[in-house]
């Protein structure tokens, strides 16, 4: 079977502990300078307030959101540890399609078993199952994927959310313990938009994003063929790495680029963010 080759496929690829530490390098790196860009925003408008202008980034904000990261460690070794020993997503809306998704007709079955092949009991599919889990090392390279992509997006997504709750709590003027209680109400109960962008901000930096337009067109051609996943066994993560690093230079600024486009239609927060990525990409382009 073509999927149960695909299965072998991705685990081979993934087998080599120096592919994880640089996954999980990428990671922080990516953290690291989602912060410093937060940091940078807040920097270029601490002249705002003598030109009459309103800050909508302080640097109480990147403090939430570093001080929700740093708390939501504990939950996020769990949910890296349930990924690997349970195969279980941090996030239902935010799977891995590599793991879910695929031809495999039997969407929660292993494609190398015996459940996919038909066979549910006797010795062969006991032979099967055996086959299946040494021929991907036990599927352990694919497990600690997802480990490092929950433990990764937990702490992205409730750094977002302290940062959030925060923002509106500072906006509402709150102070002492009023800030305290509005920030832990609304990350414990967050509204449904902001734990959207919670949740868009970790795919964001862990290349998860969902494909849009022609990409997601191309995307659906590639993971649909048994072939062609052959040939492409990863396309969003690298898709989306590209992305990534278009809207860190001047690039992104062009008319056809709709990222950037979005950042400027909405305007505020989200354009001096999207900003602040352009001179800090191009920044370390030139220096490095």
């Amino acid at each position: 079977s073509l999927d149960a080759g695909h299965e072998v496929w991705l685990n081979s690829l993934l087998s080599g502990w120096w592919t994880h530490v640089k996954n999980t390098v990428g990671v922080v790196a990516a953290n690291v300078m989602e912060i410093s860009e937060l940091t940078l925003t807040a920097t270029r408008q601490l002249p705002y307030p003598m030109m009459g202008k309103v800050k909508n980034v302080q640097f109480g904000d990147v403090g939430a959101k570093i001080f929700g990261q740093t708390m939501a460690m504990k939950e996020a070794f769990i949910a890296g540890g349930r990924a690997f020993w349970l195969r279980e997503e941090a996030f239902k809306d935010a799977t891995m399609k590599e793991v879910t998704g695929g031809g495999n007709p039997l969407k929660r079955a292993d494609a190398f078993s015996a459940e996919a092949f038909g066979t549910r009991s006797g010795n062969w599919a006991k032979f099967v199952d055996m086959m299946g889990h040494g021929a991907t090392l036990g599927r352990g390279p694919m497990r600690a994927l997802m480990a490092e992509d929950s433990f990764g997006k937990v702490v992205m997504f409730r750094g977002s959310l302290y940062e959030q709750g925060y923002v509106a709590a500072r906006q509402k003027g709150l102070q002492g313990e009023e800030l305290s209680e509005a920030i832990a109400e609304f990350v414990f109960n967050p509204p449904r938009e902001a734990r959207e962008i919670a949740l868009d901000t970790a795919k964001y930096n862990l290349l998860q994003s969902e494909m849009e337009g022609s990409l997601k067109q191309l995307g659906s051609f590639l993971g649909g063929n048994r072939f062609t996943r052959m040939l492409v066994p990863f396309y969003k993560t690298p898709t989306n790495g590209l992305l990534w690093t278009v809207d860190r230079t001047p690039f992104a600024k062009f008319s056809f680029y709709t990222r950037y486009q979005n950042a400027k239609a909405a305007g505020g927060r989200q354009l001096a963010i999207a900003n602040s990525r352009i001179i800090m990409g191009t920044g370390l382009m030139f220096l490095l």
